[in-house]
């Protein structure tokens, strides 16, 4: 049983494996992806996980105008559906249907994957230096707040032990509620 459990560990290693190069030698993208995260899961070596990361660095930049142009279109057509509505919507009776309307529309222009997608297309380098520039910022204000939590943790839990000790209540209630 043992024996046969690693024989089909090894059949799925080297199925994952081909799978891999197949998608690497096709460029396909969202493939090599899933491919990859197969991969680490079932614990291929490191040459295989790397030409993967190379084939993924070769077909980035196309990958990304290719997904920026599809929001793009979508969040077009979008529009376009929802000014079609709106035009056919005339009189006073319509008014508050216009403006739902024209607030779903702004909101679509205004989506940060519109914009994205838009700066992208513009200037895909701003664009990647702004998005690395949000994340570095997103993961310094996550580190501060894992940071700030586990200051509060040994706060109140220093809090926790002298409210016990004075017995009050109140103060050891609204510790453990936090």
């Amino acid at each position: 049983e043992e024996e046969e459990r690693g024989a089909q560990e090894e059949r799925d290693r080297k199925d994952a494996e081909n799978e891999l190069k197949a998608a690497i030698a096709r460029g396909d993208w969202d493939a090599i992806v899933a491919g990859r995260a197969r991969a680490e899961t079932l614990g291929l070596g490191a040459a295989v996980l790397q030409a993967a990361d190379e084939a993924l660095e070769q077909l980035r930049d196309a990958h990304e105008m290719a997904e920026a142009r599809r929001i793009m279109e979508e969040a077009q057509a979008k529009i376009a559906e929802l000014q079609r509505r709106e035009a056919e919507l005339s009189g006073a009776a319509h008014k508050k249907e216009r403006n739902a309307i024209g607030k779903q529309v702004m909101a679509l222009r205004g989506s940060e994957a519109f914009l994205s997608a838009s700066r992208f297309l513009r200037d895909p380098e701003q664009e990647r230096t702004r998005r690395r520039d949000r994340a570095a910022e997103l993961e310094q204000r996550a580190a501060e707040a894992r940071e700030a939590r586990l200051r509060r943790q040994s706060e109140a839990a220093a809090e926790f032990a002298s409210a016990v000790e004075r017995c009050d209540e109140d103060a050891v209630r609204a510790l453990l509620v936090e």
